[in-house]
């Protein structure tokens, strides 16, 4: 799991307002909605002329955007969601728009995740079920990895895949991919939303499933997708309608 290592200077006193925020604030209890808010992105070039982009966890500062004071997120996995652009050519025109639109996709998740509660639940066709709290858990320490095409994963693609790693996840997708997924309408909503289903408990044991041919690999992509759409429909995010193995015709959601 990568982490941001360059200089923070610069220390100032949290205003008051900040501290209202990180609070809780004026008596609220913390699970308002965040999701008017887009979180800051702080863009920062590297020497090998890749990109990183970073993003505030919103409910790690206690819910909404306003209570983010500094130029760069804080040195910590959990405070940000970290976009690498491992490509050291110029960008195609094309390419920059679909890296842009997936930072503006993240943006989203991360607001979209934050308005779940925590003991909200999903359950799923498998049985299984995820929180709000679980989806937290797991996004707080998602990075994020845009690759070069024909990039080859271990699962043996040159799209992307999810790596849980233990609890520190890592998503890539290759740059043609997002470019493909632009071309349909909030085709790239749906990529973090659809690793981040992947990366759950339910998620993890419906893939182990299909790779001990207990299930098909539709089932498998569907409990993914089924989680990617109860999260966005619970924030009203506009999400891919008709995405491959489909979603569950119930469109089980959060309660």
């Amino acid at each position: 799991m990568r982490h941001f290592s360059g200089e923070f200077d610069g220390v100032r006193l949290l205003m008051e307002d900040e501290l209202d925020l990180i609070a809780g604030g004026d008596g609220e209890d913390g699970d308002e909605n965040p999701t008017n808010v887009m979180p800051t992105v702080t863009v920062v070039g590297n020497r090998d002329s890749t990109k990183s982009y970073f993003m505030p966890n919103l409910f790690i500062w206690g819910g909404g955007g306003a209570g983010y004071g500094g130029p760069v997120p804080e040195p910590t996995d959990e405070s940000a969601v970290r976009v690498d652009v491992k490509i050291t050519r110029p960008l195609t025109a094309e390419e920059q728009a679909a890296v842009d639109e997936l930072v503006k996709s993240v943006q989203e998740t991360t607001n979209a995740v934050a308005a779940i509660p925590d003991n909200a639940k999903v359950t799923l066709s498998n049985g299984q079920s995820v929180t709000g709290a679980e989806l937290k858990q797991i996004w707080a320490k998602t990075d994020i990895v845009v690759n070069e095409k024909n990039f080859t994963y271990q699962n043996g693609t040159q799209r992307g895949e999810a790596d849980y790693a233990g609890g520190n996840p890592q998503v890539s997708f290759n740059i043609d991919n997002i470019v493909g997924y632009m071309k349909s309408p909030n085709g790239v909503n749906y990529l973090p939303l659809h690793e981040l289903g992947h990366m759950t408990n339910a998620g993890r044991i419906e893939n182990e499933r299909m790779l001990n041919h207990q299930s098909t690999n539709d089932m498998n992509e569907r409990v993914a997708n089924d989680i990617a759409w109860a999260i966005a429909s619970y924030s009203n995010m506009p999400i891919l309608q008709n995405p491959g193995s489909g979603y569950d015709a119930n469109h089980p959601g959060f309660h």
